[in-house]
């Protein structure tokens, strides 16, 4: 017989496009641990700030290098200059 268990929602991963750039972010903004804003904040960039950026996710968030570690931030937030 079926399960009557409700199956647990599917989260669609992004899918990353690998880069190796530096960016800056346009405002301070929220770095975060994971690509929602839902998840914790591990810091924030002022504006000005640079990081590298290590891929461009297809969900407007950028997977970035923050103190060592992997972290995210909303792709709108930065740019190349």
């Amino acid at each position: 017989p079926p399960s009557t268990d409700p199956e647990p929602p599917v989260v669609s991963e992004p899918n990353f496009t690998s880069v190796n750039q530096t960016v800056y972010a346009t405002t301070e903004v929220n770095v975060r641990s994971s690509y929602s804003t839902s998840s914790g904040s591990i810091g924030s960039l002022q504006e000005g700030d640079s990081v590298t950026r290590t891929g461009r996710g297809s969900n407007g968030w950028s997977r970035v290098t923050y103190n060592g570690q992997t972290a995210y931030i909303s792709s709108e937030y930065l740019a190349n200059t």
